[in-house]
């Protein structure tokens, strides 16, 4: 899942924010999100590209942009994995 997340802008107004606050045209980051389950925890890593220093031009790395981790407790009913995350078949 690609995704570009954006700064929120501070609301100018009680009405809300408005949509050409947004400055969409600029992203924070071009992303990709890794959903991963180990055991009772689900980590959600949003990762991104960057220059890499020191490489040639042009070379990138992928680093860690922002991540979530989830502690489930499977006793619990609504703490089941599919209430968050719809499984995938090929």
């Amino acid at each position: 899942l690609d995704g570009s997340p954006t700064r929120i802008p501070p609301m100018k107004s009680a009405d809300g924010h408005r949509a050409e606050d947004w400055n969409l045209a600029k992203p924070l980051a071009t992303c990709k999100l890794e959903a991963l389950r180990r055991d009772n925890s689900l980590c959600i890593n949003i990762m991104a590209d960057r220059p890499k220093p020191g490489a040639p031009a042009g070379a990138t790395e992928t680093y860690l942009f922002a991540q979530s981790n989830i502690t489930v407790d499977f006793s619990n009913p609504s703490h089941k994995m599919d209430r968050w995350v719809m499984s995938v078949v090929d």
